[in-house]
């Protein structure tokens, strides 16, 4: 009768169990009695014949043509690697208590391995930026596609002790007031994308959507500190601010940033931030004194970074040689009136002919300047200096 692969591996597999009842029972008789039974050996003996005669079958088999499929390479291997090696004749031949066996499949190839890819999962994206700038801002909401809102611009107090009687009078003092409008603008970008990417590969879809919405929280980031109002731009806080250069000759950035935050506190606020560039951030931590000792930071310390006992927020977005602190708590409220948003649709242009997808993400927000004065920075004109 003829015999299959499946015969061949049953066969195997009940020789594997009865071989490691007999190994196991070779080592408590070797143990016990300091030497092979001639029980023991007789079925050493009669497993090994039936090792050969199954490793023939294999070897039949692979001859007839049988495809690879059918036998296993572990289990092709079992029969030929068990008697060929040297353990294996020590512990029949009683020269040895205990043998110790692994299949290696070292000889075995399959030729069908190269024509599969080992797929990574996900998608290797290029670099973000941290977004930190709208981290210190207040956040507020609207309904409006504008923002109206009332500052006063002068405080003139007169307030002074009065004699009694006729002819005394309280001075008068003076309030100014004006009325700002800010309109709320839209902030987005879209791309064209495939119907067949969008359906076959959920992770670059997944990916394509987290892209674009950073794109926009990027924008965000950007024209919070830096719009410069004109055209579409929001008007960021550089543009609004009290950016007088607060620098003397021969400073370094540490006493700019000190006079900056001296600034803010003449107009009767308190700096909660000081906003950086990672490079000038670098430029004061690598600062060293006469001992060749780092001044500002401990290298294998748990840092949080800080200058003047304030918060450093440490961004791009700034750019280098420029600083900015103030009361970033009541100077200024980022407000939406809606959060970013992601949108997909055929029907743009000849996107249905040609199989393609449009996807939009887009926001609507607006910077209020409620105290320009309690908002200062500029440029850092001198590098830090030794002391």
């Amino acid at each position: 009768m003829p015999f299959t692969a499946d015969d061949v591996q049953n066969e195997l597999k009940h020789i594997q169990n009865k071989l490691s009842e007999s190994i196991q029972a070779v080592n408590e008789e070797v143990k016990k009695h300091g030497e092979i039974g001639t029980k023991n050996k007789e079925a050493l003996n009669t497993l090994e014949e039936k090792i050969k005669e199954a490793t023939a079958r294999v070897l039949e088999l692979e001859q007839a043509g049988t495809s690879q499929s059918d036998v296993d390479n572990a289990i092709k291997s079992v029969g030929a690697e068990f008697t060929d090696s040297q353990a294996y004749t020590d512990f029949s031949a009683g020269n040895t208590t205990k043998a110790t066996f692994a299949a290696e499949n070292n000889a075995v190839t399959n030729d069908e391995a190269a024509t599969y890819t080992d797929r990574r999962s996900g998608v290797l994206g290029l670099a973000m930026r941290k977004l930190r700038v709208l981290d210190v801002l207040p956040k507020g909401s609207t309904s409006s596609n504008s923002i109206e809102y009332t500052r006063e611009v002068l405080w003139d107090n007169k307030a002074a002790e009065t004699a009694e009687g006729p002819g005394a009078a309280y001075p008068e003092s003076s309030i100014q007031f004006e009325t700002t409008t800010v309109p709320v603008r839209n902030i987005g970008h879209f791309i064209y994308v495939s119907k067949q990417m969008l359906e076959d590969n959920q992770a670059i879809a997944s990916y394509i959507d987290g892209r674009l919405r950073y794109g926009v929280e990027y924008r965000k980031d950007l024209q919070a500190l830096r719009g410069n109002g004109t055209g579409q731009n929001l008007k960021g806080i550089f543009s609004s601010g009290s950016f007088t250069n607060a620098t003397n000759a021969g400073q370094n950035i540490y006493e700019t940033v000190r006079r900056a935050m001296a600034q803010v506190e003449l107009a009767d606020y308190s700096a909660t931030a000081i906003i950086l560039n990672p490079s000038d951030c670098a430029d004061m931590d690598l600062l060293t004194g006469n001992d060749e000792h780092f001044i500002s930071t401990n290298p294998r310390a748990q840092n949080v970074k800080t200058l003047w006992g304030l918060p450093v927020v440490e961004t791009n977005a700034m750019p280098a040689g420029r600083f900015l602190t103030g009361a970033f708590d009541m100077a200024s409220q980022w407000t939406e009136r809606r959060g970013v948003v992601v949108e997909m649709s055929d029907a743009d242009g000849d996107n249905f002919t040609k199989d393609m997808v449009t996807i939009k993400a887009t926001a609507r927000a607006a910077l209020e300047i409620y105290r320009p004065i309690s908002l200062v920075g500029g440029d850092i004109t001198a590098a830090p200096s030794t002391p």
